[in-house]
């Protein structure tokens, strides 16, 4: 099962079972080598390059349409306060 699939129901899981969700999310870390939370806002045309091996999203990026993560990608997004939230 590729590392999408797994993030997709793992999301599709989350907050109803949260449990659950987080016992895919662990499969999927332990497989792919990374760390893709549960509660991320993403489209399901996400797709990802080399397995997303190694690819860590912060639980607060909303990812868009049409987007490929390659792997080692790191997503987080900075919060001032005072400024404007941004994604890095």
């Amino acid at each position: 099962m590729s590392p999408e699939r797994l993030w997709k129901l793992s999301a599709a899981l989350w907050p109803a079972h949260r449990r659950l969700a987080l016992l895919v999310k662990k499969f999927n870390s332990a497989i792919y080598h990374n760390s893709l939370p549960p509660n991320v806002s993403f489209q399901p045309d996400i797709r990802f390059g080399h397995h997303g091996f190694g690819t860590v999203i912060h639980s607060n990026v909303v990812i868009g349409r049409r987007v490929w993560i390659w792997h080692n990608v790191t997503r987080s997004e900075e919060r001032r306060v005072g400024k404007e939230c941004r994604s890095r």
